[in-house]
């Protein structure tokens, strides 16, 4: 028996693919594009927003598909193209394991899905709700936090966005607060950098190989929380990336903003609602730590 896996050239899709491969699976993946094939993993053209996921061929022997293709866009879905990925591709999923009498369907969701606060989350909560009223015989219903990884070859991208966004707001106004300091004799002050959100509020960081490996030993339906159980602070998040560049950074709900601040709080609006932090409820007993010499591993690439 063989598997059928979508997204597998994307940020998590590459890192399950290649544990399923370790494991010996047969896994077929649907890519828009050629890509290289290697033992046991088979590549099918084709595309989840078109009709039995656009394929010409279809492999015999699969049993389940694991579909993990999806958009991560947590700003505001002006084409339209989040909710087409995210449900109408999932709905084409839905069919193509209905038409083709494949009995398990594993998904990947989210675990902010439950919050609805943007058309990311929407639009996984309402691809849940299909899933879950399909006739398909087995569901399994992944939900991930926010996943990220040191691989240099497979990163996140939200957090480092993030680091990345706050150095480049803050570099030229450093520029001109040196020149100001060094042209008027002042003394050289550490400088200190604010954003809103709640400083003691849980950002659900998680690990990238957690995340896989929990996937792959999960063969059972249901709902499953692949979230840190441990999850740092908004704040502890924010003064790891502050050692990196240099900033003393600090996490309040409310403050009175300078234009640097307030030119950055409009570049991350669409990261807002995870600054205030979320409690979720996790099923791992326990996953690698997200500390800060882990953000910093993660980042020191992207930043430096």
């Amino acid at each position: 028996m063989s598997i059928l896996v979508t997204g597998g050239s994307g940020f998590l899709g590459k890192a399950f693919v290649q544990k399923m491969l370790a494991k010996g699976e047969t896994v077929y993946c649907v890519y828009r594009h050629v890509m290289p094939e290697q033992e046991n993993l088979k590549c099918l053209i084709g595309d989840i927003l078109e009709p039995d996921l656009g394929l010409t061929f279809i492999p015999r022997g699969v049993n389940s598909v694991y579909h993990l293709a999806g958009t991560v866009n947590l700003g505001t879905d002006r084409n339209g193209n989040i909710s087409r990925t995210n449900f109408e591709g999932t709905r084409n999923v839905i069919n193509f394991c209905l038409k083709r009498g494949i009995s398990h369907l594993y998904y990947v969701s989210s675990a902010y899905s439950k919050f609805q606060r943007n058309p990311y989350e929407r639009s996984k909560r309402a691809a849940e709700i299909a899933v879950t009223d399909s006739k398909i015989p087995l569901i399994t219903i992944f939900k991930p936090s926010i996943i990220v990884s040191v691989d240099d070859s497979v990163r996140g991208e939200h957090i480092p966005t993030f680091a990345s966004l706050m150095m480049r707001t803050n570099h030229r106004a450093e520029i001109v607060r040196r020149k100001i300091e060094g042209t008027l004799h002042l003394p050289v002050l550490e400088p200190v950098f604010h954003f809103r959100g709640n400083p003691d509020g849980e950002l659900n960081i998680i690990p990238l190989q957690s995340v896989v490996n929990e996937m792959t030993m999960i063969s059972e339906p249901g709902e499953y929380n692949l979230t840190n159980p441990a999850a740092p602070t908004v704040q502890q998040v924010a003064s790891a990336i502050g050692e990196m560049i240099l900033l003393n950074v600090q996490v309040s709900p409310e403050f009175n903003e300078t234009p640097i601040e307030y030119a950055f709080a409009r570049l991350t609006k669409s990261f807002s609602p995870y600054l205030q932090g979320n409690h979720l409820d996790s099923d791992l007993k326990s996953c690698a730590p997200v500390d800060k010499n882990f953000i910093h591993k993660m980042l020191e690439k992207t930043l430096l």
